[in-house]
């Protein structure tokens, strides 16, 4: 094996002055001092030696700490990092990522092992593409505590079927070569490699052991830092953006193994049909880690629509993995609308009033929909007001009862309420005479000041003290 590990068109990439791709380890460790050393001597037994690995400890109890710096010990592409508490699993990968300088990036949980053709496969196949992708997934075998197999590669790629996606890497002789990828080795992988337009939905990954990330497609989704979204799954999160944001490929062989054991935060059962075998926490996070997703893909709308083009609002739809009538459900969730919500301004900024409502219209077509985004609105009257106009602030009021009887709309005690609760809102943002006429416009009140007054005492007028114009 060549020192640098790298060969284009058959000359030492160290005589053109280049340098092979550094690929950057991350384990991640918890209270898994019985396996994290299998896990390391993993890396160390790789193939391909252009890699860095750190090992990050989540704040563990046992002895993991003391086992971890015996394996890493005089080995200095290996470092350590003793967390004071646990960040949880997006944090620890948020820690890392300011960390290390690889141009890809892996992951592997202390209680998985990757086999010496891991690292050199993977990066074969991202520069045997025909164009970058976001990452590359590879097959699992599933072992037992006692590293037994249990179970073939069917925990490998998710739910979707890969097999009649384009197959196929660039011809061998025209890409740069791993050096301890054979020419057998790389026909094997041209054969088992599948191509995930970015275009896809649905989920077609392994786990976290089984992926390398493109760092600057990493970079590019990472979510901003929040003390709550750290025990969210970060796979999770950043398989699917990496997605949507660069497309990915599969690698149809297996490459890691996958440990099923009680102590698992995920999977406490080999893959089964027809069975559930993960925890209800992790399907829960793996829920909340979409919603997540989504909070990127709207708070960034401006950046993101740029870098993805007219695939953007497709992406919205793709991130929640549904499709048809399960979309609509989805829509329908009020904690999705809250979202939305909280990233009108961002919309508007970047696509204008009328493409966000034209897109909203078939997200939210329901009266009590609307009314989630009308709570926003008018409890974050002064965020608008220093975003955007007044008129496209008070045309957004009456989108949300667009399409519906206005009278009847307007008349709603839902509705009502919500204009009287946040009145004080609406006259900080505009100013009173703006606002009173705003609702003069909808209301004909006598005394709304007086109705604010009863309101706040706990009791509202009857709907008949007010004149409701219908518009």
């Amino acid at each position: 094996m060549a020192e640098d590990g790298l060969t284009i068109d058959g000359i030492n990439c160290t005589e053109l002055g280049l340098k092979p791709p550094l690929v950057s380890v991350i384990i991640v460790n918890w209270n898994y001092a019985r396996f994290v050393g299998a896990a390391i001597d993993s890396i160390r037994g790789q193939d391909y030696s252009h890699f860095e690995c750190l090992v990050i400890d989540n704040s563990s109890t046992d002895d993991s700490r003391t086992v971890i710096a015996r394996q890493i010990d005089g080995d200095a592409r290996f470092s350590f990092l003793f967390l004071d508490e646990n960040h949880g699993m997006m944090g620890a990968w948020l820690e890392a990522l300011d960390r290390v300088k690889g141009e890809f990036i892996t992951f592997l949980d202390a209680d998985d092992i990757k086999f010496p053709n891991f690292i050199s496969s993977h990066v074969q196949v991202h520069l045997a593409g025909r164009l970058g992708i976001g990452f590359t997934s590879s097959r699992v075998v599933e072992i037992d505590a006692n590293d037994r197999v249990i179970n073939g590669s069917n925990l490998g790629f998710g739910f979707n079927p890969f097999d009649r996606e384009p197959r196929g890497l660039k011809p061998c002789e025209t890409v740069p070569r791993i050096t301890t990828v054979s020419d057998a080795d790389y026909d094997i992988l041209d054969k088992c490699t599948s191509w995930i337009g970015p275009e896809k939905s649905g989920w077609y990954w392994a786990p976290t052991s089984a992926n390398v990330y493109r760092r600057s497609v990493m970079d590019l989704a990472r979510p901003d830092i929040d003390a709550c979204i750290n025990f969210i799954f970060a796979d999770v999160y950043f398989s699917l953006l990496c997605h949507i944001l660069g497309g990915s490929a599969v690698i149809d062989r297996t490459l890691s193994a996958y440990r099923i054991h009680a102590e698992s935060a995920s999977n406490v059962f080999p893959s089964m049909a027809q069975m559930r075998t993960s925890k209800k926490r992790a399907v829960a996070n793996s829920m909340l880690s979409r919603q997540f997703v989504l909070r990127t893909l709207l708070g960034r709308a401006d950046s993101l629509s740029w870098i993805i083009k007219d695939r953007y609002w497709q992406a919205i739809n793709q991130q929640s993995g549904e499709i048809d009538e399960a979309l609509a459900a989805y829509y329908a969730n009020p904690e999705i609308q809250q979202i939305f919500a909280e990233n009108l301004i961002a919309l508007i900024l970047a696509f204008g009033i009328e493409v966000t409502i034209t897109e909203f219209n078939p997200r939210f077509p329901s009266t009590e929909s609307r009314l989630v985004i009308l709570r926003y609105l008018l409890s974050q009257a002064p965020r608008f007001a220093a975003s955007i106009y007044p008129e496209i602030y008070w045309n957004l009021v009456d989108w949300c009862g667009a399409g519906f009887d206005a009278g009847n709309y307007l008349s709603r005690p839902k509705v009502k309420a919500l204009f009287v609760q946040y009145c004080d809102r609406m006259i900080a943002a505009f100013g009173r005479r703006r606002t009173l006429t705003e609702l003069r416009r909808r209301y004909r009140i006598k005394d709304w000041c007086a109705l604010i007054w009863e309101t706040r005492r706990g009791w509202l007028f009857p709907s008949a003290s007010l004149e409701v114009r219908g518009r």
